[in-house]
C-alpha cells in the first residue's frame, strides 16, 4: 500500500476555507500533538525519542532493549485502561497506563487521510460547512429529511414551488391570513395592492362598511342588485345649491335621461339632459314625459291643468279641475239619464232622481261601502253556486280551464275507494283502487290480458272438457241459450236405424209423415218355438198376475170354475147369480135360514092363512 499524505486546515485571513495535503517541509508543533521535525525512517533496530534539545522526536538508539518477539502473546486479549506499555519521555524510558495514551490522543488533533469512519459505530460531530472542501458536498439522499414541508406541499432540497397548498394560517409581520381572511394582527388597516390597484377575478363579498375615497366609482355589471331600502346621495353635505340625482347615459340614441331633484326650483323633476355624472350645480334638463300607472298629490298644478267650467277648449291633452268637473257635470246631470245594458234587458236610470240598484244572483253577493260597490262571488258549496279555489296537489288550472292531475286524487278523497264485485252465488269481494283483481278461469274458459284488455274466451267443447259449441241448425233449435233437439232429426236418425233392421216375427216401419213408428208383430203363435217361450196353450197350466180376462168378449168362455177358485175376500155380487133379479140386500136375508125354506114357508103359511081368511070372511 502507497504512502498517505496526511491532510490540513488552510486558513485565510484567519478563517478556515478549506483543507489541502500537507508539503515538504511543512510540520505540526509538538505543542499543537506533532512531531515538531521532518522526519526519515530511522537505521535498524533503533527508537523514536525525543531529541538531546527535548524540542523535537528522533530516531536513536535505545537504552534497553525489549524482545518483542519473544515476550509473552497477548495479541488476543482485551487490552485495559489500567494496562501498561514501555514509553520513552525524552530520553527516559519508562512505563506508561493505556489510559494515559487515550488521554493523550482524546486530548489532541489529528488529521485523518484515507480512513473509512463507520458512522453506525462511531459518533461524528461538529462538522461545519467549511470543513467540507471544494464540491465535496452530501446528497440529499444521504441526508435524513431531504424535503422541507410547507403546509402540505413537500418541497426537495435544492428545489422551488410556485404553488404551496395545505397552509392554513400565514403570518407576515403584522398580515395574518387564516383560510380564507386576511386581516391585520396590529388592527390597522390591511392595505392590498398598494398604488397598481386591486383586481378581484371572483366574487367579492364585504361583512363590514366598505369606504371608497376616490374621485369616481365606476360599476360595469350587466345589473346592480341594492339591498338597502334607501340610498343617499350628496351625504355629508352642510348645505346645498347643485341639483341631485340619477343619470342614465343613452350613447347615441339621444341626450342622456335624468330623475333628480331640481334644488333652484324645490321640485323632483325627470327629463334629459346633455350634463353627465361628472357635472354639477344647476343642471340644464329638458322636461320629458312620463308614464305611471297613478299619481298621487295634495294638489296638482301647472299649464297641464285647466279650470274651465264648459269644457270649452275640449283639449285631449290636458286635465280638468275638480270644480270644473263637478260644475259641469252638475250642469249636464238634470237632463242626462245612465243606459244600462245587461245580459237579458235594458234599463234607464234618472241621474237626477234615480237610484241604480245592483243585485246578486246565484253565487254572487255585492255590497256598497262609500262610493265602492263590491261584487264578490259567494264561496261554492255542495248546494250553492260559486267561486271556488283548487288544491294545486289535485288539479291544474290555466286560463280558468280546471283538469284533475293525473294521480292528483287519491283513493282517500274518493266517496268510493274500491270496487265491489258479486259472483254469481252473490259472494261479494272487493278491492282498493289501485290495486289487482285477478280473473281466474273455470273449467272451460280461458283470460287473457293485453295492455289495458282483458279477455275472457269459452275453450271449445271436446268429449273431455266443458266449453263452448255451435250447433248444427238441422240437428238443434237453439233459442235464447235453450238448446233442443229438432224432433223430425231425431225421427230421422231412428227411423233410418229402426226401418233398416229386421227381427224375427217383427216388421218397423217408419212413417215420416206423421213422425211415427209402426212395430207389426206376427200374431200367429204356430210360427214361434214354445219350447223355450213358455206362451200359454190348451194344454198349458198358467197362473196369470195382474191380468184382465175378458169373458164376453167374442170367443171367450170362463168355465169350471169352482168354490175353491174364489178368494174369500173376492166377494160376488147377488146380482151376478141367476138372472140378477135378487138384490144384495135380499141375498141377505137368507142368512140365519138353517132347513129348507120352502118346507119353513109351507109349514107356516097353513095357519096364517086360515085365520086370514076367517078375518076377511067375518
Amino acid at each position: 500500500m502507497a504512502d498517505k499524505t496526511p491532510i490540513r486546515t488552510v486558513y485565510t485571513d484567519g478563517v478556515a476555507t478549506g483543507l489541502a495535503e500537507y508539503q515538504s517541509g511543512e510540520t505540526i508543533g509538538l505543542t499543537h500533538g506533532g512531531l515538531g521535525a521532518s522526519l526519515s525512517i530511522g537505521s535498524a533496530g533503533q527508537v523514536l525519542k525525543v531529541n538531546s534539545g527535548a524540542s523535537a522526536l528522533e530516531f536513536g538508539a535505545v537504552e534497553a532493549i525489549v524482545n518483542i518477539d519473544n515476550a509473552t502473546d497477548l495479541e488476543s486479549a482485551t487490552l485495559a485502561a489500567g494496562d501498561k506499555i514501555l514509553l520513552s519521555d525524552g530520553g527516559t524510558e519508562g512505563r506508561v497506563l493505556l489510559s494515559q495514551l487515550d488521554t493523550l490522543f482524546s486530548g489532541t488533533s489529528k488529521t485523518l487521510t484515507n480512513k473509512t469512519i463507520n458512522a453506525s459505530n462511531n459518533t461524528v460531530s461538529n462538522i461545519v460547512n467549511s470543513m467540507l472542501s471544494g464540491s465535496a458536498g452530501i446528497t440529499n439522499a444521504n441526508l435524513a429529511n431531504s424535503a422541507v414541508t410547507v403546509g402540505s406541499t413537500s418541497i426537495s432540497l435544492g428545489a422551488s414551488a410556485t404553488t404551496i397548498a395545505g397552509i392554513s394560517n400565514l403570518t407576515a409581520g403584522t398580515i395574518n391570513i387564516t383560510g380564507n381572511v386576511i386581516s391585520s394582527t396590529d388592527s390597522t388597516v390591511v392595505e392590498i395592492g398598494s398604488g397598481d390597484g386591486l383586481s378581484v377575478a371572483g366574487n367579492l363579498t364585504v361583512t363590514g362598511n366598505m369606504t371608497v375615497s376616490g374621485t369616481t366609482t365606476s360599476l360595469s355589471t350587466t345589473n346592480t342588485a341594492v339591498t338597502d331600502n334607501l340610498l343617499e346621495l350628496n351625504s355629508g353635505v352642510g348645505s346645498n345649491s347643485d341639483d341631485s340625482g340619477i343619470i342614465i347615459e343613452r350613447g347615441s340614441t339621444g341626450n342622456n335621461a335624468i330623475m333628480f331633484w331640481d334644488e333652484s326650483e324645490d321640485k323632483f323633476a325627470f327629463g334629459t339632459t346633455t350634463a353627465t355624472a361628472s357635472s354639477n350645480g344647476n343642471l340644464t334638463v329638458a322636461d320629458g314625459d312620463l308614464r305611471v300607472g297613478d299619481i298621487s298629490a295634495t294638489t296638482y298644478s301647472g299649464a297641464g291643468i285647466k279650470d274651465e267650467d264648459n269644457m270649452a277648449s275640449d283639449s285631449a291633452t290636458h286635465l280638468a279641475t275638480q270644480q270644473s268637473i263637478k260644475k259641469y257635470v252638475d250642469d249636464k246631470v238634470t237632463a242626462e239619464d245612465l243606459d244600462v245594458t245587461s245580459d237579458s234587458g235594458t234599463i234607464d236610470i234618472d241621474l237626477d232622481s234615480e237610484t241604480m240598484t245592483i243585485a246578486g244572483g246565484a253565487g254572487i253577493d255585492t255590497s256598497a261601502t262609500g262610493t265602492t260597490v263590491t261584487i264578490a262571488g259567494e264561496d261554492a258549496t255542495t248546494s250553492n253556486k260559486g267561486i271556488a279555489s283548487f288544491a294545486s296537489a289535485d288539479f291544474d288550472v290555466s286560463s280558468g280551464a280546471v283538469s284533475i292531475k293525473s294521480g292528483g286524487i287519491t283513493n282517500t278523497q274518493l266517496a268510493n275507494s274500491s270496487i265491489t264485485f258479486t259472483d254469481e252465488s252473490s259472494t261479494q269481494g272487493s278491492v282498493s283502487l289501485g290495486g289487482n283483481i285477478e280473473f281466474l278461469a273455470g273449467e272451460g274458459i280461458d283470460t287473457a290480458v293485453s295492455g289495458r284488455k282483458i279477455t275472457i274466451t269459452g275453450e271449445d267443447a271436446t268429449t273431455s272438457n266443458k266449453g263452448i259449441a255451435s250447433f248444427t241448425a238441422a240437428d238443434f233449435s237453439v233459442s235464447s241459450g235453450a238448446v233442443s233437439l229438432v224432433a223430425e232429426r231425431i225421427q230421422d236418425i231412428v227411423g233410418a236405424m229402426v226401418g233398416s233392421n229386421t227381427e224375427t216375427r217383427i216388421t218397423v216401419t217408419y212413417q215420416d209423415g206423421d213422425g211415427t213408428i209402426d212395430f207389426s208383430v206376427d200374431n200367429d203363435l204356430a210360427n214361434y218355438d214354445n219350447s223355450t217361450s213358455g206362451f200359454i196353450t190348451a194344454s198349458s197350466t198358467t197362473t196369470l198376475t195382474n191380468k184382465t180376462y175378458d169373458a164376453d168378449a167374442t170367443g171367450n168362455s170362463l168355465t169350471n170354475v169352482e168354490n175353491a177358485n174364489i178368494k174369500a175376500a173376492a166377494a160376488i155380487d147377488a146380482t151376478k147369480l141367476a138372472d140378477g133379479s135378487i138384490s144384495n140386500t135380499e141375498f141377505q136375508y137368507l142368512n140365519n135360514v138353517s132347513s129348507n125354506i120352502q118346507t119353513q114357508i109351507d109349514t107356516k103359511t097353513t095357519p096364517a092363512f086360515a085365520i086370514a081368511q076367517a078375518v076377511a070372511l067375518g
